[in-house]
């Protein structure tokens, strides 16, 4: 019988489809005949396909599901899973089941990505079209009883597992618990480190302004403090109004500014959950639903993904974009994915041309997407997204302006990045990427050996972070959007040694690291954890100066130095409504333009720093914040995270 040409496929998967057809053939012999219906048998003895189909005995009964089907193999408790398209059978091949694990009554068709369940065995010998028509039941965790894993797949056949009975509702509970695990972690980092630092400025103060400002533009920060780049506000502007209704409730309870920043920072967090749990759910319904659970374990047990999706950074606002792009590539939905790319290219961060335009090459080169599809969604991507940034942010930076423009200008053609360090070519591979991954950078080669269509996800990430390593400044921020792909090989090879620790002694002990990898990311998580707690004394001085006094002192002229600035000072920390802050740079030590504020906030590690005299015989120290200082290591002893002064708040001697 001639093959039917194969359907477009991505990453193993076939288009959904609303209807399944079963190809019957009449005039073959009894021996090749070609049916693509389930059938229920028990053997007695059990048997195994051999390599020339003869069946071999075991000693345990089961009852085995059966599928004609052109596949020759020999996989423990699966079933063969024929695809609409690839119909081409002439072997019979019996698989089998643990019967403890197996329902006898049950029986699916699967075909593409429709499922139908029979309830007796005469609904499987009279299967029809007209049924199948009106009977599909879909869903991407459980059908009915029956839960499985997608194990396997050659061509456009998938050999699917199935595991265990569990019932609808606990699989439905399970849906829900993921994403909650996703925001549950994602807060708690945020209410370990509330404060931000010097590269998260700008989005957060403009998040501010947006907020407390509205449509007084002279009054927004970016017009004093610019920085090197400018930034486009439509992050900040969409967070803020997610955020504006729970601001407003708490702005009625009288809560503080800072409460404001919780908010902003909580909804950015929680925007990136959404996409990543759209993504997780792709996972699922690709590679199985186990493989993306344990996606959701290995993301929540890493330190720097789930520490930096709360960072109102540039990298943050186009990661929830990316993701979206991302999923739509998984889907094979080109419209969604080229529209989304442009987006977030032309919007936030350029340098995702390099990750998003691997994953296009992946779709022309494969012929999934045709050039003219290509342009006219492009056109249509690149019309909305500048047609949206260029009027905003020529508006609110008061000029005609593309921001990500002069950030490719300034970064790409100039090349100034490198002013603020630079690191070597591989640094991303040996250190940014392990740091990020932990432990679970082992179980990566094992996902790929596993599925191997592991390695066409990972490809693009790692083709970006190896273009992007020609760049000599890099910061673990700019690749963050390769985590989460990585992070699906690596889920991938857990669920592989858990499917498979039953059959050898070296699959126990590699299922025992597994499980042991997640309490090494966790140690890693705690350690890097502690050390960021300390990591923000800007924000940690100005709150024990707000301690110190109350909001209400109308004379209070505080000036806050770079350093204390750039470690966890914004606008919304500023609560006061009656005290002047000033970050005025720049002024002499000691000179009279410092010496005219009544408090001061000075960088040093201790009193007789050099930054310190010239104010020991002019104020007096109330006090210091502390901050991280490196991990005290010696043998015998506990290792601790050492601390040592790094803001110091001092009182003009003539003050009152």
């Amino acid at each position: 019988m001639p093959r039917r040409k194969r359907g477009s496929s991505n990453i193993g998967r076939t288009k959904r489809r609303t209807k399944a057809q079963l190809l019957k053939t009449s005039t073959q012999t009894s021996s090749e005949q070609c049916q693509a219906e389930l059938k229920l048998s028990t053997l007695s003895p059990p048997c195994r396909v051999s390599s020339d189909h003869s069946y071999a005995s075991s000693s345990k009964s089961i009852s085995p599901l059966m599928l004609s089907c052109g596949f020759s193999g020999n996989f423990d408790n699966c079933a063969c899973v024929l695809h609409e398209n690839d119909i081409n059978a002439d072997v019979h091949i019996p698989t089998h089941f643990d019967s403890d694990r197996f329902h006898a009554d049950e029986y699916f068709l699967i075909i593409g990505a429709t499922v139908q369940q029979y309830k007796s065995e005469e609904d499987v010998d009279h299967l029809t079209l007209e049924k199948l028509r009106q009977d599909v039941i879909s869903d991407e965790y459980a059908l009915n009883n029956s839960n499985f894993n997608i194990v396997r797949t050659t061509k456009n056949l998938q050999i699917v597992q199935f595991y265990e009975t569990p019932s609808v509702k606990t699989l439905t509970d399970c849906r829900m618990l993921l994403p909650i695990l996703l925001a549950v972690t994602t807060l708690v980092h945020l209410f370990i480190c509330p404060y931000t630092k010097v590269e998260e400025s700008f989005n957060l103060q403009a998040m501010h302004d947006v907020l407390f400002h509205r449509n007084n533009i002279s009054a927004y920060d970016h017009h004093e403090f610019p920085g090197v780049v400018p930034r486009t506000f439509i992050g900040p502007i969409f967070v803020s109004v997610l955020s504006s209704p729970f601001i407003a409730v708490m702005s009625s309870m009288n809560a503080t500014k800072m409460a404001a920043q919780y908010i902003v920072r909580a909804c950015l967090g929680l925007s990136v959950v959404y996409s990543l749990h759209k993504f997780q759910q792709q996972v699922a319904r690709q590679f199985g639903k186990d493989v993306a659970k344990y996606l959701v374990f290995i993301t929540i047990t890493q330190f720097h993904f789930m520490f930096y999706i709360t960072r109102p950074l540039p990298n943050i606002f186009a990661l929830a974009v990316a993701l979206v792009a991302i999923t739509a590539w998984l889907q094979g939905n080109h419209a969604k994915f080229i529209i989304s790319s442009a987006f977030v290219i032309l919007v936030f961060r350029v340098e995702l041309c390099i990750l998003l335009g691997l994953m296009l090459l992946i779709e022309l080169v494969s012929r999934r997407l045709s050039i003219v599809h290509l342009l006219g969604w492009g056109l249509v991507g690149t019309i909305l997204s500048l047609g949206l940034t260029i009027p905003i942010d020529s508006y609110l930076w008061q000029r005609l302006l593309w921001p990500e423009g002069d950030v490719l200008w300034y970064n790409t053609i100039l090349n100034k990045s490198s002013n603020w360090g630079t690191s070597p070519f591989l640094w991303y591979f040996y250190s940014a990427i392990p740091r990020a991954m932990s432990s679970s950078l082992f179980l990566m080669p094992i996902g790929i050996y596993g599925d191997r269509r592991m390695l066409q996800l990972v490809l693009p990430p790692f083709g970006f972070v190896l273009l992007y390593s020609v760049l000599p400044h890099k910061e673990l921020r700019f690749i963050i959007y390769a985590i989460p792909m990585f992070n699906v090989a690596a889920a991938a090879g857990v669920a592989y040694i858990v499917r498979n620790f039953q059959k050898s002694t070296f699959m126990k002990l590699l299922a025992i690291g597994a499980v042991g990898h997640f309490l090494v990311n966790l140690a890693t998580t705690t350690i890097f954890t502690g050390v960021s707690y300390y990591n923000y004394p800007g924000g940690e001085a100005l709150y024990k100066m707000h301690q110190l006094y109350p909001h209400n002192k109308d004379n209070i002229d505080l000036h806050i130095d770079v350093a204390t600035a750039q470690t966890g000072v914004s606008r919304f920390t500023q609560i006061s409504s009656s005290w002047k802050y000033n970050k005025t740079e720049d002024l002499s030590p000691g000179g009279p333009d410092i010496m005219r504020f009544s408090h001061l906030c000075i960088g040093a590690t201790s009193q007789d720093s050099e930054a310190m005299k010239p104010y020991q015989h002019s104020h007096n120290v109330l006090t210091y914040a502390e901050g991280y200082a490196g991990i005290h290591m010696k043998f015998g002893e506990m290792p601790y995270i050492k601390r040592e002064p790094k803001i110091f708040i001092l009182q003009r001697n003539d003050w009152s």
